[in-house]
């Protein structure tokens, strides 16, 4: 997992993401939601950053799905809700996800918060 300092999109690449993601990709999905999370190529917008990550998260992508629970543990771009959260950690924790199972096993353990840097974000490819 890597933070915002290591992913870098130009305008013209969210361009080409938003096409990608349209048409259903998921990788380009997860892409977008990390260009609004760290305001790479676009303004930063937490909300559709969650949206984004919900699309891919729902097509099975883990990384998508353990950055939606931190999403939802955190209250970033949608309401808190630790519920969600541990949802979306149980999905991708199920798929082998360890970072996942670890926020899973930390939320249900009453810790308040889970690991991920400040945007929570994989690799991505551009």
């Amino acid at each position: 997992m890597k933070n915002c300092g290591a992913f870098a999109a130009s305008p013209g690449d969210v361009t080409q993401l938003r096409a990608a993601a349209g048409r259903g990709d998921a990788q380009a999905q997860y892409d977008l939601a990390a260009a609004f999370a760290c305001g790479r190529g676009v303004r930063a917008d937490a909300a559709q950053a969650a949206q984004w990550f919900r699309k891919a998260a729902e097509q099975g992508d883990t990384s998508a799905q353990n950055n939606l629970g931190i999403v939802y543990a955190q209250g970033r771009g949608v309401a808190p809700d630790r519920e969600r959260a541990q949802q979306w950690f149980a999905r991708a924790a199920e798929k082998g996800a360890d970072e996942a199972a670890r926020n899973l096993a930390s939320l249900r353990d009453g810790k308040r918060t889970v690991s991920g840097p400040d945007a929570p974000l994989r690799d991505v490819r551009i």
